[in-house]
Order: structure tokens, then sequence, then C-alpha cells
């Protein structure tokens, strides 16, 4: 028995079970339709490519990398890539994990012959379902400032996400 106490000390405390432990870096892909209001008005497609990063129980910072495509008054499609980052609260309901945050980034539109830089202000919410260790769903509202205050678009996506360990 005098073994008991240097055992435990050496062991240390026990690992928290999985669902105790708040879940690791998340990557997302997510697609959908979005609500414009750049030089024109109208809906286009949107995706984007996510990874969150949760560094606490309740905060995720998630770096994105969002799409949206649409026809001009021209004809032309015009392509917008939104690098951005995000800072988001989330909450833990079993498997069900609403969310909202606030971040910003660039707006890059290729346009025929140049391309075209400007500033983003995002806000969005959402839900993140586990579907399991490494699998889970996702259903987003991300409205999108472009340049703040003179444009917008509002991203509606639906997507699939997946634990990287």
């Amino acid at each position: 028995m005098r073994w008991l106490p240097a055992l435990v000390l050496l062991c240390g405390h026990a690992a928290p079970a999985w669902s105790q432990r708040s879940p690791g870096p998340e990557s997302s892909v997510l697609v959908g339709p979005s609500r414009y209001e750049l030089t024109k008005t109208g809906t286009g497609f949107a995706g984007k490519l996510t990874v969150a990063f949760r560094p606490t129980r309740i905060l995720v910072i998630e770096p994105t990398l969002g799409y949206l495509t649409y026809r001009n008054d021209f004809g032309q499609r015009t392509h917008w890539f939104f690098p951005e980052l995000s800072f988001q609260a989330e909450a833990r309901l079993g498997r069900w994990r609403p969310y909202a945050g606030i971040g910003g980034g660039a707006g890059i539109a290729s346009l025929v012959g140049r391309d075209h830089w400007d500033g983003t202000l995002h806000a969005t919410s959402g839900l993140r379902l586990r579907l399991g260790r490494t699998w889970g769903g996702r259903a987003e509202i991300r409205w999108r400032a472009v340049p703040p205050w003179s444009g917008h678009a509002i991203d509606f996506g639906i997507g699939l996400a997946r634990g990287m360990f």
C-alpha cells in the first residue's frame, strides 16, 4: 500500500471524457444563395471554406475564404473572393452549438483586366451540429458590408464540418 500515493502522484488526474473536452480545430464547407447589393442587386451563388479554432470553451476564431459569383449589368460573370476572420461566441447544448460573431477582412473582385480590393465587415450567426466524433453539419447566415456601408451581401450557407483530430 505504500506505492499507492506514489502511483496517484505519477498518474496525475484522469483525462476528461470526449464529451467533456472542447472540440479541436474543425474545417467546414458551406454553399448556398447570396442576396447582394453591390454594383447591381440580385442573388448569386456563395460558398466558403472555414477552419474553426477554439482557444476557450466559448470563443471560436475562424479564418474563412468566401466566394460570391453573379452576372453584372453587361452579362459578364463577376467573382468576389473574401478572405476574412471571425470571432464567435459559441454555446454548447449537447450536440447543438449555436453561435454568433463579428469580423472583417477583404473583398477582392476579379474584374476584366484588373482586380479591385475593398475592406469588409461582417456579422454572422448559425448552428453547428456534431454528428459523431469527427463529422458535423452546419447552417449559417452572414451579413457582409462591402466596402463598409456602400454595398452588402447576405450569404445563406449550409454544409458539412469535419474535426481535424
